[in-house]
């Protein structure tokens, strides 16, 4: 994906000058597999967006162990921690998994850009309530469906990730052990 069908063909951007001018403030960055993107608790002055390649969100817990909070993999994907104009501190780890482009555009420059063109605003606020449709989604499969059903669920949202993603991370995401999730898929297969 490119930074121009990022803005016409994912966010549907017909103002051209407003266009012209997300390009022209957007940044590709070639990120490398393992490469950490955001740190917890750091202060994340981007919104970026999945180009290519896969992403994980994940929290360290004090004992150590990682839980894995979001798997990105979908281009046009958002892959930053805090989207927010106030708190912009990242609550999560954000970690290539594969090698990618992330497209890069500073919070100052969407701040500007929605004070110069108020559709802009509508488009920021579309990408918020897709993240927050997708955080749904997920909780929802975690708390109310059974550990078969969350895996059959990631098999349909995320094709082919179920080979290239470390089967440690894709447990943790699912809710389940690696244990668990290894009988359930010898039991699916």
């Amino acid at each position: 994906m490119t930074i121009e069908e990022l803005y016409t063909k994912i966010y549907n951007i017909k103002n051209e000058e407003l266009r012209k001018e997300l390009i022209q403030s957007t940044e590709i960055r070639q990120q490398d597999r393992k490469e950490l993107l955001f740190r917890q608790d750091e202060y994340d002055n981007i919104l970026c967006f999945l180009g290519s390649g896969i992403a994980i969100a994940y929290e360290i817990e004090p004992s150590g162990r990682t839980i894995c909070l979001k798997i990105i993999n979908q281009p046009g994907d958002v892959i930053v921690g805090g989207l927010g104009p106030i708190d912009r501190y990242s609550p999560v780890n954000i970690e290539m998994q594969d090698k990618g482009d992330v497209f890069c555009i500073p919070m100052d420059k969407i701040d500007k850009l929605i004070r110069e063109y108020p559709e802009c605003r509508s488009i920021y606020n579309k990408i918020l309530t897709y993240e927050y449709e997708k955080q749904w989604q997920i909780n929802r499969m975690l708390h109310f469906e059974s550990k078969e059903d969350r895996y059959k669920w990631f098999l349909d949202q995320y094709p082919g990730l179920v080979n290239k993603v470390n089967h440690k991370i894709i447990a943790s995401f699912l809710s389940m052990s690696p244990v668990t999730l290894s009988r359930i898929r010898s039991k699916i297969s």
